[in-house]
């Protein structure tokens, strides 16, 4: 795993810092949930789109364990930044058309 082998080289010497050969680790919070999460609510509406979305999304959220080099946890707290990010998109949305309606007097 290549992951493991960055990891192990931080252990010695000071790293050098090359721009040509820079690579991340992300780990904690999983992009690959977060996004099927995202598309399969973007997608709740659409008839015949929703359940193959919601089949897909599945398997990519199931597939990060094993492929994705994350853990269960990095699932979870990929989920919980959606769950956030939808309650906070939600209220923020309800707040402008109340603001609306009661600027437009009805």
């Amino acid at each position: 795993m290549r992951r493991h082998e960055i990891l192990m080289s931080l252990r010695g010497a000071a790293p050098v810092l090359e721009f040509g050969k820079e690579e991340g680790i992300v780990v904690f919070r999983s992009f690959h949930t977060t996004l099927a999460i995202i598309t399969t609510y973007a997608a709740r509406g659409l008839r015949y789109v929703f359940v193959p979305v919601c089949i897909l999304n599945a398997i990519v959220i199931v597939a990060t364990l094993p492929e994705g080099g994350h853990h269960l946890v990095d699932l979870v707290g990929g989920a919980l930044v959606v769950v956030v990010a939808i309650a906070v998109a939600r209220s923020v949305g309800q707040a402008e058309v109340a603001r609306a309606a009661t600027s437009s007097g009805h």
